[in-house]
């Protein structure tokens, strides 16, 4: 049975596919591993939900090279520390694309971490369960159990029929979601948007970003980083936390200061633009349409929108101010008055 799931391998952890095509699971927690140990790209896009759209092909033709996407949704910084890692062990990277956002999310508590030691004995174990092992002693080749053929539309959740229907509109939200919809709408308090500047203890958030971000920017200077601050709408700003808002620009505002350290790492941030002012580009209040995941790239490609020291402030005031004259009440009351129908 051994020798049968070797040769089966599902997830390319020790050779590309025999005897069947290739094809590649959407959990990039898992599929990361076989992708870039088995096949020659040498530019990354290692993101959350907010990146899983961006198009490596695009990227292939706006920014030259050859990009793969191994985006995984609310992966952490500690997640992507260990992918990353992985990465410069064994591949030599020009370039990573990558979000700055999950930081503490601890959903999957890095269940998938052995599979990215340097022990490839222990990896097997992730084929010990009946699933695997009913797909390998059949010789399965469906979805369930080898994943999808194209790995260029692999993360690409905007081309779901089930996720486009909720652009448009909030009123899309209540249409297609409408139980989880009616549960987000009915807990918003709209206050007035004034921030009181606090003193916040970023030690843990430092400590992430150090240990599983900029040590791999510091010790490969070879490779670019191009870091996307993600655009929430200013519609999940206007009625979120102000707290936590206060707390993500003074956290932002480190990083950008510790980044600009070094030459091979650019920071860049959209929501000093008006895309997020416009709630029908938006799924949910975070989730944003694939035209922002294209706007990165071309930000990239003409190096605009990027963030430094001595430009963050008013970037950070253009963003307060616009989130602050958001008009969320208009948004609130038609879909309160769409609920009671």
């Amino acid at each position: 049975m051994g020798f049968v799931m070797y040769l089966y391998d599902p997830l390319q952890i020790y050779h590309k596919p025999y005897f069947r095509d290739k094809t590649f699971f959407t959990d990039m927690r898992l599929s990361a591993r076989g992708i870039i140990q088995n096949y020659d790209f040498d530019l990354y896009i290692v993101g959350t939900s907010m990146l899983e759209n961006t198009d490596s092909l695009e990227a292939n033709e706006k920014l030259g090279g050859n990009w793969v996407n191994i985006s995984a949704p609310s992966s952490t910084f500690d997640e992507r520390g260990v992918i990353l890692e992985y990465l410069f062990r064994v591949k030599n990277p020009k370039s990573i694309i990558y979000s700055l956002d999950s930081f503490e999310n601890a959903k999957y508590k890095n269940e998938f971490r052995f599979l990215y030691d340097e022990n490839y004995l222990d990896d097997f174990k992730i084929y010990i369960n009946k699933r695997f092992i009913l797909c390998a002693i059949l010789w399965q080749t469906s979805v369930n159990c080898v994943g999808k053929e194209d790995l260029f539309k692999l993360t690409r959740w905007g081309l779901d029929s089930d996720f486009r229907h909720m652009f448009g509109g909030v009123e899309n939200w209540l249409r297609y979601n409408r139980q989880e919809a009616i549960k987000y709408f009915k807990n918003i308090k709209i206050e007035p948007f004034e921030p009181k500047d606090k003193i916040h203890d970023f030690t843990k958030l430092q400590n992430l970003a150090n240990n599983s971000l900029i040590k791999y920017i510091k010790q490969n200077p070879q490779t670019k980083f191009h870091l996307i601050i993600p655009t929430y709408s200013k519609f999940h700003y206007r009625v979120g936390s102000k707290d936590g808002f206060i707390k993500n620009r003074e956290f932002y505002k480190w990083l950008i200061v510790e980044l600009s350290k070094y030459p091979n790492t650019y920071v860049y941030g959209f929501d000093d633009l008006d895309y997020a002012d416009n709630i029908e580009s938006y799924r949910d209040s975070e989730h944003y349409d694939m035209d922002l995941n294209s706007m990165h790239i071309d930000s990239i490609r003409h190096k605009t929108n990027i963030l430094t020291p001595s430009n963050m402030e008013l970037y950070f005031q253009s963003m307060e101010r616009k989130i602050k004259n958001y008009n969320a009440d208009k948004i609130l009351d038609s879909i309160l008055l769409l609920i009671k129908e």
